[in-house]
């Protein structure tokens, strides 16, 4: 260990020079006071007797540099040299006390236009050197054994009197820009252009390695003007899921490529609407014994019902399975029968059968030498277990557990989940990683053509299937496997406010009638409705508070002033505790018996159209329209992310456009 005197701030410390043995800095770290200078990139220690001793004790060869120069006024110090600052903290600089400082000094300084900075290089000179550490906006680059300084002008003169000032007249250079370095010619074109934009450098190297690759990528193959937006999507979405890219890569990704083709080429904006990116954890799911059980009669054998029975309804880890010894079992056996677990009986039946058939000697699963099996097949064969068993439950277990830790809505989850196990009851419950991608096409265009299934059901099923394979299986899909449909654009079905008053007032229940007046007054969804509490109603402010709506988003919206008192005789009557409105038993009121009250409200009132819960949210959106409240407005009371969803209700609003006159009207035609 060596060590030297330095000034830290005009106050004396002990340096202590590089390199360390392993360990060292751990030794080090006992001592008060060890610290590390960014500044002066080096540790130091208390310049006092106490530090020095504990020094000697760890370090018995310690080695004091320069010790002869001490001088008599520190006498009374420990045994350590004035060394001067520059010395301490660069020891590469240190010179030999025999060696005098060279006369003939050389400086080069290459600047970098671009980054506006440039770099100081020199003949070693101590007194040199702390001249220009002494100079603002530079640094000492230690590995490169050179100065940098950032700035124009100013800090350029500065670094040129003070070479000046010891008689250096340094050699200047100029380094290549990007653009000059760049040999690609549609690259060098991208630099350019992102420069005559006044884009900065740091913008400009955060896009040009995406783009950089990008070009790489189609320049083989074809012209890369060329390329077509379904291109472009689907090298977008590869390289966010093959290189698992941050938010802010992907930012940087799409930008680079939009502004080529956008602003270089002139072509027309682009819109990438991508797969939002979920967190999907390999967890053990469990399956009721009321749903696995029955399942079982599909396998043929004892113990792959009994392994089942373990991964799948009690959540057994693989490990757990594959060390699960005899005793183990017989103990869980009995703690689910003190338990008086749906599982047990059926638990202790299956492993009668396996042991009769088997006769395994230690282990429930084992090769027939007292060594536990399945340990690396375990995955594979429960992969098997679903598709033999056609275990339907498993499966939307499965797909329900990926679906809650993506935070999807319970009614997304339902949907998703049905779609799913419908997609497999096609193939008759296969392994899901055997449908190849042509299977998935032919699957869809089954339920286009032959079935004549909605595009809105097409869609939902094409999500859930390519929720699956991406975050499950995390396996892609080709974009030709799963083409869209084109949406249907249906108008919504709209009630007059006559028709809304009517099935207001033909409603004799109050809860129904309140339930009813909420719906259009608010414009509400019905899982809105259903979840609302009372301390969403805010009387004072006029203000219904609809908390964690579709996308998990809360909102306010509309209590109109006309149906406070409604509303109060209602909460007075029911007394409502949890929910505003609750059902017979208590709890959440059911969507299908909502969905009655609407139907039969609509039926007492006299209305042919087929209405729902949600006709009467159209019709709130579209009377606001017709009221000439901003669509801006009622997009935030309906809580649509997207103004186009909105928009629709202008399809049907009786604005100016719906009361222009025919040409007919004009003609002296009477019918």
């Amino acid at each position: 260990m060596q060590i030297s005197k330095f000034l830290y701030k005009g106050v004396p410390k002990i340096c202590v020079h590089h390199p360390f043995a392993a360990g060292d800095i751990e030794k080090l770290r006992s001592i008060a006071g060890f610290t590390y200078s960014k500044t002066h990139l080096c540790w130091y220690l208390p310049y006092t007797n106490e530090a020095f001793a504990q020094l000697k004790l760890l370090f018995p060869e310690l080695i004091v540099l320069g010790a002869e120069e001490k001088t008599p006024a520190e006498e009374q110090k420990p045994e350590i040299p004035a060394v001067t600052q520059v010395e301490a903290t660069n020891p590469e600089l240190q010179p030999e006390k025999e060696k005098t400082e060279p006369q003939n000094l050389s400086a080069t300084i290459a600047i970098d236009k671009e980054h506006k900075r440039f770099f100081v290089k020199h003949t070693h000179h101590t007194q040199l050197w702390q001249a220009m550490r002494n100079l603002e906006n530079g640094f000492w680059q230690r590995e490169k054994k050179q100065w940098v300084f950032k700035g124009e002008n100013m800090v350029y003169m500065q670094v040129k009197n003070a070479l000046s000032g010891f008689g250096v007249v340094a050699e200047e250079s100029f380094q290549q820009s990007l653009a000059e370095q760049e040999t690609n010619a549609t690259v060098k074109l991208f630099i350019e252009s992102l420069t005559m934009k006044n884009y900065s450098v740091n913008t400009l190297e955060c896009y040009l390695p995406h783009f950089r690759k990008f070009v790489q990528c189609f320049e083989q193959t074809q012209l890369i003007s060329e390329i077509n937006y379904t291109q472009i999507k689907d090298y977008i979405e590869n390289e966010i899921v093959s290189f698992k890219l941050s938010e802010t890569a992907t930012r940087h990704l799409i930008s680079a490529i939009k502004f080529y083709y956008e602003k270089v080429l002139g072509k027309q904006k682009m819109l990438f609407k991508l797969s939002p990116s979920y967190k999907i954890h390999a967890e053990n799911y469990t399956v009721s014994a009321a749903e696995l059980l029955p399942e079982l009669d599909n396998i043929n054998e004892p113990e792959n019902r009994l392994f089942a029975v373990l991964k799948f309804g009690l959540g057994f880890e693989n490990h757990a399975i594959a060390n699960l010894t005899l005793t183990q079992l017989k103990l869980l056996i009995a703690e689910l029968e003190n338990q008086t677990d749906p599982y047990a009986k059926p638990l202790k039946q299956l492993a009668i059968e396996h042991y009769n058939l088997r006769k395994p000697s230690v282990f429930v699963f084992e090769t027939g030498t007292g060594k536990p099996d399945l340990t690396a097949n375990i995955d594979q064969t429960a992969n098997n277990l679903r598709a033999e068993g056609r275990l339907t439950s498993v499966f939307a277990a499965e797909i329900k557990l990926a679906l809650q830790q993506a935070n999807f809505e319970p009614t997304t989850i339902k949907n998703y989940a049905n779609a799913w196990l419908s997609f497999l009851k096609y193939f008759d419950y296969p392994a899901p990683e055997t449908i190849a991608d042509e299977a998935i096409r032919k699957y869809l265009v089954h339920c286009k053509r032959d079935l004549k299934l909605s595009s809105s059901y097409l869609n939902n099923q094409i999500n859930a299937v390519k929720f699956y394979y991406t975050y499950v299986l995390k396996r892609r899909i080709e974009r030709q496997a799963v083409l869209r449909p084109k949406q249907e654009k249906k108008l919504p079905t709209v009630l007059s406010p006559g028709e809304v008053l009517k099935m207001i007032e033909s409603t004799e229940n109050l809860k129904h009638k309140n339930m009813i007046a909420l719906l259009y007054a608010s414009g509400l969804r019905r899982s809105e409705l259903l979840n609302m509490q009372l301390t969403d109603i805010d009387f004072a402010r006029n203000v219904v508070i609809v908390r964690e709506g579709k996308g998990k988003k809360d909102r306010q919206t509309l209590l109109a002033d006309a149906f406070k008192n409604l509303l109060a005789q209602y909460i007075e009557t029911y007394q409502p505790k949890d929910y505003l409105f609750e059902g017979a038993t208590g709890g959440r009121y059911s969507e299908t018996s909502l969905e009655n009250v609407v139907k039969n409200a609509a039926r007492k009132a006299g209305i042919k159209k087929q209405i729902t819960p949600h006709s009467l949210r159209h019709s709130f959106a579209t009377h606001l329209l017709e009221n000439a409240v901003d669509i801006r407005y009622i997009q935030d009371l309906l809580g649509h992310s997207s103004i186009k969803t909105t928009e629709r209700y202008t399809h049907v609003a009786i604005t100016a456009k719906t009361k222009i006159i025919s040409p007919l009207d004009n003609l002296n035609f009477h019918s």
